[in-house]
């Protein structure tokens, strides 16, 4: 990261960045590569700002992606939007942003479908995960590793390269996302995809997060992992599965996910 990008990011959000962004807010025109939002850079890497920052503080389960895609930040940008222009506050903007955008589109009815064959429902007092986007929200807090959206010469970030040897990444992991592990002790974390497993994991070993708190890893709920999904829901067999999906560790993520989930007392 540049010096004049880093002292630019670390002012803004010391001022905190929804102000500062509020006017692009309310302009948003459904783009969420605008020049308008964006809060960093490094190389070819571009940081843009979408209101995903609200904590819920009554969360009992986190669950972690890499980063808001366009579809979310997109979503959010837009209720954020729509909050401003009917003249709501500062808070109830960024808790109906939030709870928009995060996982949203076709991801969420992947995840749902995912996190109710492992038995989460069970663990969590509910009938079905779907509740944790609508009646049981206050249980859930949707976050990334990488709180805000990063795209990669306009694509989004799939964990190339390597996250934690981009000073600009680790430092967003370690001053934006850390801060909400520390607000949630008591919460649960589940990951989604093997890039925020592997960032859980590594925060673990600087003692940023306790083992217990992990409950295990997701195939990433997108539609380009589709054919994981699948399987990992028992709609495949693994006599059908291409060269490009690993059976034998989706079954054990599987496995480990529902035994943690049997073991972790009960919401």
């Amino acid at each position: 990261m540049s010096t004049h990008t880093s002292t630019r990011h670390n002012a803004m959000h010391a001022n905190n960045l929804f102000a500062h962004f509020a006017p692009a807010i309310r302009s948003f025109d459904g783009d969420v590569h605008s020049p308008a939002l964006r809060i960093a850079s490094e190389g070819k890497l571009a940081m843009q700002y979408a209101p995903f920052e609200w904590i819920n503080p009554e969360a009992k389960l986190i669950i972690v992606g890499i980063t808001p895609g366009e579809t979310q930040a997109a979503n959010a940008l837009w209720e954020a939007c729509r909050q401003l222009l009917t003249g709501a506050d500062e808070r109830s903007t960024k808790i109906a942003a939030k709870r928009t955008g995060g996982f949203s589109g076709k991801l969420r009815a992947n995840l749902v479908a995912m996190l109710d064959r492992v038995g989460l429902p069970r663990w969590a007092g509910i009938s079905s995960a779907s509740e944790l986007f609508g009646a049981q929200a206050h249980l859930l807090q949707t976050a990334s590793v990488l709180p805000y959206p990063v795209f990669v010469d306009g694509k989004p970030y799939n964990g190339a390269p390597s996250l934690l040897r981009s000073p600009m990444l680790r430092t967003t992991v370690l001053e934006e996302f850390v801060p909400l592990l520390r607000a949630l002790p008591e919460a649960k974390v589940l990951a989604v995809g093997d890039v925020p497993w592997e960032t859980m994991h590594w925060l673990a070993k600087q003692g940023l997060v306790e083992t217990h708190r992990l409950l295990g890893c997701l195939p990433h709920p997108s539609s380009a992992s589709q054919e994981r999904i699948n399987y990992f829901l028992g709609m495949k067999a693994a006599s059908e599965l291409s060269v490009k999906t690993n059976g034998a560790k989706l079954d054990m993520l599987r496995a480990q996910l529902q035994q943690a989930l049997l073991l972790a007392r009960t919401i």
